[in-house]
């Protein structure tokens, strides 16, 4: 198995998209429609929260005990496909920041945050989630559809999952020096710049240190 050998070298994704995406397509196979994929894509999802947040069954090699996760979201993705023109137009640009909005005030109020293996809730995982798949989708379209960058990384994925790890490898030591050169604390603000792993990895160091 692809797994780490050192910090964020993260070329377990890679082996585990294969392996997604070979069981996706059995389960695209006997839908006979988006609508139909995406009902069995939550289905799945409900499986594979039982397993792992009810049950706390054991990992699985592969990380195929995420495959339920893993349909669901792709086949949210061929939902999307088979409906763009139409969530596209009924999405407008008030309605798209009324969604930010209200996107900013779950993570503020709730404490919820994107998790790609969902929680013992279910509702909440698959809400926060689609909130920020909606927001990154139609902001990307609407605003930043021309730019060179992001058609080179939507181009080259698999160049980007094996080196992704790398990149967030050195943000965190970038933000880690940032964070402890002014003294900031943790706040709702810093975890919407610099991410939430971020500072609980600043913080177990801090607490570390202190020992």
């Amino acid at each position: 198995m692809l797994y780490q050998n050192g910090q964020n070298q993260l070329l377990w994704f890679v082996a585990a998209l294969y392996v997604y995406s070979v069981i996706f397509y059995w389960v695209e196979k006997v839908s006979k429609s988006a609508n139909e994929l995406l009902i069995i894509g939550i289905i799945l999802f409900v499986a594979n929260t039982a397993y792992s947040h009810w049950l706390k069954l054991p990992s699985i090699p592969w990380h195929f005990n995420y495959i339920g996760f893993a349909c669901f979201y792709m086949a949210l993705g061929k939902y999307y496909k088979s409906h763009e023109q139409i969530i596209d137009n009924a999405v407008s640009n008030k309605m798209l920041l009324m969604i930010g909005i209200v996107y900013v005030l779950v993570i503020y109020f709730a404490d919820l945050h994107i998790g790609f293996a969902g929680s013992p809730y279910v509702v909440d995982a698959l809400f926060i989630t689609t909130l920020g798949l909606i927001l990154c989708v139609l902001i990307s379209k609407r605003f930043l559809n021309n730019s060179r960058f992001l058609l080179f990384v939507g181009s080259n994925t698999l160049f980007y999952f094996a080196f992704h790890g790398k990149v967030y490898s050195l943000l965190q030591t970038v933000s880690d020096k940032i964070i402890a050169h002014i003294g900031m604390e943790r706040s709702f603000c810093t975890d919407i710049l610099w991410g939430d792993c971020v500072h609980r990895r600043i913080n177990f160091d801090y607490s570390r240190n202190d020992s």
